[in-house]
């Protein structure tokens, strides 16, 4: 079956990454051909690899520094432009807004992962106000008006970019999905695990080192320790690490805790489920939208009743085995083939409707 030839832009931060890997692997098993426009830092080996076995995903790259310029955004759109036009792509799906108003000249769709608004006012904890959030809003709700559809992974970050950026009547939710493999179940370990880099702010993996001298096990992260502050007790620091070393880590962990500030979707999350990890994660109206009674829910300004609650856990095995349990089978929902045919649903209306335009 033919299908159209599509241009879906990347970056290679943490969650976005993974799920264009995941989005192009369940697309190409349709029949999609699909160009990879990733602009960001140089790729790591392992990122790589995740794509070699894809053949019908070309990857495309425009390196930059992990700070992206204004002068480097404008060139990256740029880029951009011209490879929709050298590979003749007939659809555009774009991973976030920041090129969102360009002249794409075919069916466009952006999918909003994140919302700078709704994170700041999670994570500072101030409101937006002034006239600099004022112009923000308004490039973000003209760069959304731009585009035909609108994607986000949850109803309640559609709300959220409603409350923002107005009625936005394009715009419909999308599930993310993570294959189960590479992860897996194994016999559990008396430890918790976090897989957020303690230098992302909205992860809040500080207040896990802040609480772990209190737990009776071990915490273990995916990070390094401050360089000031150096290692805190109780904690393991493991350093990043690549899909397939998460995935043995995961197996092995009783419980997995992100007591997030903010999170649209949380793939490490939907990760540790799928591996049975009993979850404790923020209390946040994404997450008990995605995880409802498979999960265990804290408050993320409270380290008192983050501690609370992982110990009880902790002192439950029963009822430890029993959520890892809970969330491995809620996770099953969340399934990439699934995901890839509502977004070939989603790719037909709208070349259906510029062919009635046109």
């Amino acid at each position: 079956m033919y299908q159209p030839t599509l241009l879906m832009s990347v970056d290679g931060v943490g969650g976005i990454w993974t799920y264009a890997v995941e989005l192009c692997r369940a697309l190409q098993k349709l029949g999609f051909h699909i160009n990879l426009a990733y602009t960001g830092p140089t790729l790591t080996p392992w990122q790589r690899e995740q794509l070699a076995h894809l053949p019908l995903v070309q990857l495309h790259e425009k390196t930059f520094g992990p700070e992206i310029t204004d002068h480097e955004t404008e060139e990256a759109g740029e880029w951009l432009l011209s490879l929709a036009h050298r590979t003749a792509s007939e659809l555009v799906h774009l991973n976030g807004y920041t090129y969102a108003h360009l002249p794409w000249h075919v069916p466009t769709v952006v999918v909003a992962h994140s919302c700078v608004c709704s994170w700041w006012e999670a994570v500072k904890g101030e409101e937006i106000e002034g006239e600099v959030w004022k112009q923000h809003r308004r490039n973000v709700r003209k760069k959304l008006n731009a585009v035909d559809r609108i994607v986000t992974p949850t109803q309640a970050m559609l709300d959220t970019l409603r409350h923002y950026y107005g009625d936005l009547p394009k715009a419909q939710v999308i599930p993310t999905a993570c294959l189960g493999d590479p992860f897996y179940q194994r016999p559990k370990e008396e430890f918790l695990f976090c897989a957020a880099p303690r230098s992302n702010e909205a992860k809040n993996v500080m207040a896990l080192e802040r609480i772990a001298s209190r737990l009776s096990w071990p915490v273990h992260l995916a990070s390094d320790p401050d360089a000031d502050r150096g290692r805190r007790v109780n904690v393991v620091y493991e350093g990043e690490m690549p899909r397939e070393e998460l995935a043995e880590r995961l197996s092995r962990a009783a419980i997995y805790a992100l007591p997030a500030f903010y999170e649209p979707f949380g793939f490490t999350i939907l990760e540790a489920a799928l591996s049975q990890c009993a979850l404790v994660v923020g209390d946040l109206p994404t997450l008990r939208e995605l995880w409802g009674e498979a999960a265990l829910y804290v408050d993320p300004y409270d380290d008192d009743a983050i501690a609370a609650t992982l110990q009880q856990l902790i002192d439950n095995p029963k009822r430890c085995r029993e959520m890892g349990h809970r969330a491995w089978i809620r996770a099953l929902d969340f399934s990439p083939s699934h995901m890839a045919t509502q977004y070939f649903h989603l790719y037909q209306s709208m070349l259906e409707e510029h062919l009635v335009e046109e």
